[in-house]
């Protein structure tokens, strides 16, 4: 397992209150003007005999810019789902990233899956943002305490397995013809969202089901990779909680 480091308030907040077993260090700015925040997060390190250590706030800077004055460093990840929860489940959803570069993209979609309630996230480990990425995980505030994710090295295979466990794959594009609302989703479900730049290559596009765009005004330019994807869970989770007619 990588350690995980993980910088700002609510992220390191929520590390503590959720795995603080898995916190192995955490570095403090040196400031005896300690906001509220950190306080409540020094008291939770000290109860959990954590080791902490103060350093000036340049040392943590090297690590990532927007520490907030507070670095955790996690040896422990919420745990991907083994295939028989997969193939027993009755609906789930996963979300499968190609080439995503943007750590506030993924962070934003673990952030949408936690709130939404997601079975997991794939990444894959070439041409594609790390999930240990320091700015992923502070921009994520927590979300990654809480969602499983998993970096592969060829997300067809993973695709292909998703398959035969009785998951139907969709594909977010954006020129795609069947709106997503207009799309009776199935209960067990894979989206995939591609590159900001590029969208899904073709090997990818070709392993999916069916392709699905999200409805937007005439003219306007296309919805960023973690707006689209929220947008998708939600119609996921709302046609889940329908009634039946």
């Amino acid at each position: 397992m990588k350690t995980r480091t993980v910088p700002g308030i609510h992220s390191v907040y929520e590390a503590l209150i959720t795995r603080p077993h898995a916190v192995s260090e955490l570095w403090v700015k040196e400031d005896s003007r300690l906001t509220p925040e950190l306080d409540e997060i020094l008291e939770l390190a000290g109860k959990n005999k954590i080791k902490i250590k103060r350093l000036h706030a340049q040392r943590l800077d090297q690590i990532v810019s927007s520490h907030q004055g507070v670095i955790a460093y996690l040896n422990d990840s919420p745990s991907w789902p083994d295939i028989k929860r997969f193939k027993e489940c009755k609906q789930g959803l996963v979300i499968a990233c190609d080439g995503l570069e943007d750590p506030r993209n993924l962070a934003s979609i673990v952030r949408s899956c936690w709130n939404l309630g997601c079975m997991g996230v794939l990444t894959t480990e070439s041409r594609s943002v790390s999930a240990y990425a320091p700015s992923a995980q502070k921009v994520a505030s927590g979300g990654f305490e809480h969602v499983p994710y998993k970096e592969v090295t060829n997300l067809n295979v993973e695709l292909e397995q998703f398959k035969e466990l009785g998951f139907w794959i969709y594909g977010l594009d954006a020129d795609a013809k069947k709106a997503i609302y207009n799309t009776s989703l199935a209960p067990k479900a894979v989206f995939l969202i591609g590159s900001e730049e590029s969208g899904l290559r073709k090997t990818v596009r070709e392993q999916c089901d069916e392709l699905v765009s999200i409805p937007s005004t005439p003219k306007s330019s296309s919805l960023n990779a973690a707006v689209a994807c929220a947008i998708a869970v939600y119609e996921f989770k709302r046609q889940r909680a329908l009634p039946k007619n």
